[in-house]
């Protein structure tokens, strides 16, 4: 997320979503652990509208994570070409970008929302199946891997990363036969 920071592609939506509507369905399902000791789930909805809401322009111009004024999803970032995230968890990211966030220190939060949004990203359909996920590693995740990956050198040195094989030794190996 770093190398497109401010500068990312957009998936619009051809209709607006709720941001009250997607914390109250995160709300419902039992991965937010929502108790009624929290409170009500209306108010904390209106809350995490409230906050993403404040946060709009910033999370716009950064992360085009865009907002209306009135409180709608727009659109998200485009991290990998050829390949849109699992849909039926935008409601837990954007309950996760109210709550897991560091908002008041800048280095914190843009971390923080790199995080959550990575993570939004790296959920599976449980309906595709097996050749989808091997596809989309082959195709799409494998050539971005290629195409960004800038490990540090100590992981040569370290065993961090492994040279397996070299393509000129094994030219040399089969030379022979």
């Amino acid at each position: 997320m770093l190398y497109d920071f401010a500068n990312f592609g957009i998936i619009k939506f051809s209709e607006r979503i709720s941001l009250f509507d997607l914390a109250m369905i995160a709300l419902d399902s039992g991965e937010t652990g929502w108790t009624e000791e929290d409170g009500p789930k209306e108010e904390l909805a209106a809350r995490v509208k409230e906050l993403l809401l404040e946060k709009a322009d910033m999370m716009n111009e950064y992360f085009s994570i865009v907002m209306d004024k009135v409180g709608n999803l727009r659109s998200l970032p485009v991290l990998l070409d050829k390949y849109f995230p699992y849909e039926a968890e935008i409601p837990l990211y954007i309950m996760r970008l109210a709550t897991e966030v560091e908002w008041r220190k800048e280095q914190l939060c843009f971390q923080n929302i790199c995080r959550e949004t990575a993570k939004f990203y790296s959920y599976i359909s449980p309906k595709h199946q097996t050749h989808d996920w091997k596809y989309v590693t082959e195709h799409v995740l494998y050539p971005a891997i290629k195409e960004s990956l800038l490990p540090p050198k100590h992981f040569a040195h370290d065993s961090t990363i492994l040279q397996i094989a070299s393509l000129s030794d094994l030219y040399k190996v089969f030379e022979r036969c």
